[in-house]
């Protein structure tokens, strides 16, 4: 037989067991034990996608539900007899001792931060329940979980390098950080929406952090490439001036480039995605699936082709032509 037809042949049997319910199957007892062991903490998805219970739900209502304290039944039933008799729900809940006086100061701690726009209701709820379980009070809570609304995320490893490589003033990048906390989103979510940053440089700051997070280049070296670009006044090749320095053939870098290749997020998406990995110390792939944000199928499929080319089982060409392929029956 023809090589070339061979070759055509095994790629497109390839791609069948990539891409196939069957090859999902195979993998789920493999991703349901990752996720066992990894959560996404501060950008937790169950949380933010909780619905509220009617209109009239209070916020501290649905704080203790979405913190994990109370389960809807116990509230419902809590107003169903307070409205009765006339009483305060929360005196219903904690004197049946279903809710500690601790957990309804926690959480109406937290609503008086909500409501004052300083941050966002899902982070509350994450650092209620944290501050629950670990018996502290709620400061110390958004403290360790870099949620502390006078210097949020300055752990992030995002916000560290812009500060060390002096990419934005310190008041500006702190207005920032203020606002990704009060709204729920990324550091660099933010810096896009207010132009302080571009999309493409933004990119390549991920992808060098997600690279110092595999261990491929130092953290140091990272900054003194971006900061000597800076003062070079050289931002139009910043891009290939650090990627200079990082090895590209790698399956994290590979895998990132196949997610927005193949249509299955665009760019926005991509960075969210990025940073959060950066932040929760999270391969790209468990965010993706923790987020939900890319279907099953696809991701377990992206992440063998990624593999297959890293490892060089194929070539760029074919991963280029399965892409496309997969692009047109996606459509």
């Amino acid at each position: 037989m023809n090589t070339q037809i061979q070759s055509s042949l095994n790629t497109q049997l390839f791609f069948n067991q990539i891409f196939s319910i069957d090859a999902v199957i195979e993998a789920a007892p493999f991703v349901e034990m990752v996720e066992e062991k990894r959560k996404l903490v501060v950008f937790n998805p169950e949380v933010a996608r909780l619905p509220r219970l009617s209109d009239h739900e209070s916020l501290i209502s649905w704080l203790l539900r979405a913190s994990g304290i109370l389960d809807k039944e116990v509230i419902k039933e809590a107003f169903e007899i307070a409205l009765i008799h006339g009483v305060d729900p929360f005196d219903v809940l904690t004197m049946t001792g279903m809710l500690s006086n601790l957990d309804l100061k926690l959480a109406r701690q937290a609503s008086q931060l909500v409501s004052s726009n300083l941050i966002y209701r899902g982070f509350a709820a994450t650092a209620i329940a944290y501050a629950s379980q670990n018996y502290m009070d709620l400061q110390a809570a958004l403290g360790e979980l870099d949620l502390n609304p006078q210097a949020p995320f300055k752990k992030n490893p995002l916000v560290i390098l812009l500060e060390q490589a002096k990419v934005l003033p310190t008041r500006v990048l702190l207005k920032a950080r203020q606002e990704a906390l009060a709204t729920g989103v990324t550091v660099g979510w933010v810096l896009i929406s207010r132009n302080l940053c571009n999309q493409n440089f933004l990119k390549t700051m991920l992808e060098s952090l997600i690279a110092v997070q595999n261990g491929r280049i130092d953290f140091a070296h990272v900054v003194s490439l971006i900061e000597r670009s800076i003062k070079q006044d050289d931002m139009k090749n910043i891009d290939s001036i650090v990627n200079s320095h990082i090895e590209m053939n790698t399956q994290e870098r590979i895998f990132g480039n196949f997610l927005l290749g193949s249509g299955n997020l665009n760019l926005d998406d991509w960075l969210f995605c990025a940073e959060i990995c950066v932040s929760e110390h999270m391969s790209m792939f468990e965010v993706c699936r923790e987020l939900n944000v890319v279907k099953p199928a696809s991701l377990e499929g992206i992440d063998q082709l990624s593999c297959a080319l890293a490892s060089k089982q194929l070539q760029a060409r074919q991963c280029t032509a399965m892409l496309e392929q997969y692009r047109k029956q996606a459509a």
